[in-house]
């Protein structure tokens, strides 16, 4: 019961986060917010990129806020480079952090994880590469949870990064331009 509060506390902070950036821009042009940030537009993303997009509770925030910034006028591609960039190295954190922290699972955790670590390690690597590469690109889910269960598994994430750091790329070029395509479709038109 106490991780179901957990949950919703933590699902009503990151939605109180994504409803609150969402409002801010609309009702704030992002044109004149990314005129007076300027180029540090892209270190903003950089940064937001390393703590906002791992996480469940920011990551809705972190692409919305890519977003605005593409409306804005900043360059979808190089939002893309940059963002993914940051989530990349977010990602690594992450990863690391289940690598030290494996060793604190209860027991029962711990048989759970040495299961996972034999259906990953059977793996071939283009099969954990393809798969990193589809779940950062196509699904919102953070890339932590990737990370965190490469980690566990014990697989080198210098064979995942590349894949992961894709993914990140093409989901918020992905974002940035049909994101920004639709708030100038729905949003100015009205």
């Amino acid at each position: 019961m106490k991780n179901n509060k957990k949950y919703f506390i933590s699902l009503g902070i990151g939605l109180f986060f994504l409803i609150g950036v969402i409002v801010f821009f609309y009702y704030n042009d992002p044109t004149k917010l990314i005129e007076s940030i300027g180029a540090n537009g892209y270190l903003f993303i950089f940064l937001f990129g390393i703590l906002g997009g791992v996480s469940s509770l920011t990551a809705g925030s972190f692409f919305a806020t890519v977003i605005a910034f593409a409306v804005g006028g900043l360059e979808p591609a190089f939002l893309a480079i940059v963002g993914g960039s940051g989530m990349l190295i977010g990602d690594l954190v992450f990863y690391f952090l289940g690598k030290t922290g494996k060793n604190a699972l209860g027991p029962r955790a711990q048989i759970f994880v040495e299961k996972y670590t034999k259906k990953v390690q059977g793996r071939p690597y283009w099969q954990i590469a393809i798969f990193a590469y589809l779940y950062t690109a196509f699904t919102p889910l953070p890339g932590d949870i990737l990370s965190v269960g490469l980690a566990f598994a014990g697989y080198d994430i210098k064979r995942a990064a590349l894949p992961m750091w894709l993914g990140n790329m093409t989901l918020l070029f992905l974002l940035t331009t049909f994101g920004s395509s639709l708030y100038t479709r729905f949003i100015l038109l009205n």
